[in-house]
């Protein structure tokens, strides 16, 4: 990985750097993937931002109960964890490392239930990086053509007059409607301005399409749909394909979570459930639109 692009990674991890819209669109999918997954009657202390959003940047979270005199602190906890360097045959870490804001702790596997992001415990981070730096270079070329195409000129001109032209581009950026010139800049004789053509394309919708389909990627990988439009209608074989695709990669993270809910209940003697949001939000969005006549047409004798 570059020096430049590890930058631009690690700036935006810590909430600056880049761009404003890096930043923008970084903070948008960010929280789009923090709220697939709603957690619920968690104890008092946790909310279910507090384990998505570190899942989504740390890809592992450690539950336990801790009893800290030091911090005067009782009760259930979760926070990010990394692997202590101890695993067993499976290649499952047997020791872990809890860190939160001013807090650290060793603890041992059998002290808690570890909660994975995936099978891998790979961070969400990265493919939101990923993505938001492509797409953040297509805007910044989508706004250079356009500015280009309001003034698709290369001015060749003196040095003397290089500073009355700057001005004269610059009104014309701004969208002047009429622009004043010294007629010793046409004179005869004195003509010290040249345009030349440069012929630049419009790219505009090219390169608004490729960002569509590279959010459009992003959301199937985050395992959400999205209309994007084409001129030929989708086979049925296509959209059944793309939607396995997209409920698989909702999966990949639920079924961790379920498992986790499963094991701290049993361990802990807790009632937490876990649900995709989609699940919540569908039924609630049919019902609605059954209340203003928006479902299956009845039948008419």
């Amino acid at each position: 990985m570059s020096r430049k692009k590890s930058n631009f990674h690690k700036n935006l991890k810590n909430g600056g750097g880049g761009t404003t819209e890096a930043a923008r669109l970084f903070n948008h999918y960010k929280n789009i993937a923090t709220n697939l997954y709603r957690w619920e009657n968690l104890p008092v202390g946790i909310e279910s931002r507090h384990i998505e959003e570190a899942l989504f940047n740390k890809g592992q979270v450690f539950f336990t109960e801790l009893e800290d005199t030091t911090l005067g602190f009782s009760g259930f906890v979760a926070l990010p964890c990394s692997s202590a360097g101890s695993i067993n045959f499976y290649g499952d870490p047997t020791r872990f490392q809890m860190t939160g804001h001013g807090f650290c702790r060793f603890v041992e596997a059998d002290e808690g239930v570890r909660i994975l992001n995936n099978d891998s415990a790979t961070p969400t981070i990265f493919h939101i990086l990923h993505y938001v730096e492509r797409m953040e270079q297509i805007d910044s070329i989508i706004q250079q053509n356009l500015k280009q195409q309001r003034f698709p000129y290369i001015v060749a001109t003196t040095r003397h007059n290089e500073f009355t032209m700057k001005n004269i581009m610059r009104d014309i950026e701004n969208g002047e409607e009429a622009i004043f010139l010294d007629k010793t800049l046409t004179e005869e004789g004195k003509l010290g301005v040249q345009a030349i053509q440069t012929n630049t394309p419009y790219l505009v919708d090219r390169l608004t399409q490729y960002r569509n389909e590279l959010e459009k990627e992003l959301l199937t990988f985050l395992g959400l749909n999205s209309t994007i439009q084409k001129k030929e209608r989708l086979l049925v074989d296509e959209t059944n394909a793309n939607n396995s695709q997209i409920e698989m990669n909702l999966d990949l993270g639920y079924k961790q979570r379920e498992l986790a809910c499963s094991l701290i209940n049993e361990k802990f003697g807790l009632n937490i459930e876990v649900h995709k949001t989609l699940d919540i939000i569908d039924p609630v969005l049919t019902s609605s639109l059954d209340s203003f006549g928006g479902g299956e047409p009845e039948d008419v004798e």
